[in-house]
């Protein structure tokens, strides 16, 4: 299929192709004589939806758009040329296809540890890339994934929008309506088929990337889902009705086949939950309260282990560290803590002077995200700060970081961005 998408007929013929779908011949009287005409509603422009006041007519217009799509956006009003036949210089991707492997070739137990450590040796955090910028949604990034083995980026927003990025091309593959409402979280599933988003109308959803459908609404609280978390086959959702919820779900099988989310257990507390971390093993869950509060929560017997007043106000983020001896935890207060984990003895606490509303941590690197746009790099071994950059005009309010050190932030601003540090 390779071969012949990439032989040289079809390079004679592709710009007639554009043409038609992007070209001159997509509107007008080209398209006509070219048998390129479509219903007059799936032309981008046809029709300004924010200017139809009447629900029932805005959700005819909205459901004819989503059942039969649209005519993609127009992008040249002349003939396009003919592609040059050359296959010495291969085109640059985003991000070179050898770094994107190797999160995902095979690794043992026994090389993790020295790998990790070799990759943090040659990082230099000092000098962040900017690999590309998306600004495509219309309210505040709420969470952001990276999907590198599918070379996707995902993110959902207040806007209530899911979005899919190709970060091989640098641009929107899709943009989905989840919810009436705000969307709080997501994560994606091991095999990148499927999105699962929280949502401030007490739902979870499942949206399908393969077919672009949502393919289960799970009613899961009585207050809005803040956050979740998916884990050796349970399915973790925190909520501002002071509840934790543990979901039994399989992970998609091989025949791509989808399995319900099976209510399982519930873990209560006195105050709202803004936010959870689990360790690998799903044998220990910390729990972060809108009062301050941290609980720790032992999952073989589902009990309370124990539970501290961390901080003042909000916590915005919780983390455990590697080792799962430690929790991170920042909230409105602008501290930033580091807590032992068994006799919830503080270790370490900093001001940092403007409020850190998200934290991501992989192997002894820790990264803060702060209202003033800032994302803050810090060696959590020697516990001490690397790096500062400034990363978005707005506040970033949620990052992700892989094991190869690629950092995908969301702000305020309504934009997401790829990241990485260079190599010493």
């Amino acid at each position: 299929m390779r071969e012949a998408l990439e032989c040289d007929h079809v390079s004679r013929h592709l710009h007639e192709w554009i043409d038609l779908i992007f070209g001159y011949k997509q509107r007008g009287e080209e398209a006509e004589k070219a048998d390129n005409v479509f219903y007059y509603l799936t032309y981008e422009g046809s029709v300004d939806l924010d200017s139809i006041k009447d629900p029932n007519e805005r959700a005819c217009m909205e459901i004819q758009i989503m059942e039969f799509g649209q005519v993609p956006k127009q992008l040249f009003t002349t003939p396009h040329p003919v592609r040059s036949i050359s296959k010495e210089h291969p085109p640059d991707m985003a991000i070179p296809p050898h770094v994107i492997s190797q999160e995902h070739r095979s690794k043992t137990p026994e090389t993790d540890q020295v790998e990790e450590d070799a990759i943090l040796q040659t990082i230099d955090f000092t000098n962040m890339h900017k690999i590309v910028t998306f600004s495509k949604h219309k309210d505040s990034i709420t969470d952001v994934k990276l999907c590198l083995e599918k070379k996707m980026a995902f993110s959902v927003s207040q806007d209530s929008l899911l979005k899919l990025y190709c970060l091989e091309e640098q641009r929107q593959l899709r943009s989905v309506t989840i919810a009436n409402m705000a969307l709080s979280s997501c994560i994606v599933m091991p095999d990148c088929k499927t999105v699962i988003c929280g949502a401030w109308d007490n739902n979870v959803y499942f949206y399908s990337v393969e077919y672009g459908n949502i393919l289960d609404t799970l009613h899961a609280h009585d207050d809005a889902v803040i956050n979740i978390y998916w884990r050796n086959d349970l399915l973790f959702t925190a909520s501002w009705d002071s509840t934790v919820k543990l979901w039994q779900m399989p992970c998609p099988t091989a025949d791509d086949s989808f399995i319900a989310a099976e209510y399982f257990v519930q873990l209560d507390h006195d105050y709202g939950v803004s936010d959870i971390a689990v360790d690998d093993n799903c044998d220990i869950l910390v729990s972060a309260t809108r009062e301050g509060h941290i609980y720790v929560w032992d999952l073989q017997k589902y009990a309370l282990k124990n539970v501290f007043q961390a901080h003042e106000g909000v916590i915005n983020a919780v983390r455990l560290d590697q080792g799962c001896s430690k929790i991170v935890s920042c909230g409105t207060d602008s501290y930033l803590r580091i807590i032992d984990l068994g006799s919830g003895t503080e270790i370490f606490v900093k001001d940092i002077r403007e409020i850190v509303l998200c934290l991501a941590m992989v192997n002894n690197v820790l990264l803060l995200g702060t209202e003033k746009g800032h994302i803050q790099v810090w060696d959590m071994e020697k516990v001490q700060m690397l790096h500062q950059f400034k990363a978005h005009e707005g506040a970033v309010t949620c990052i992700h970081m892989t094991n190869d050190m690629f950092l995908l932030s969301g702000s305020e601003d309504r934009s997401v961005s790829l990241w990485r540090p260079s190599i010493k």
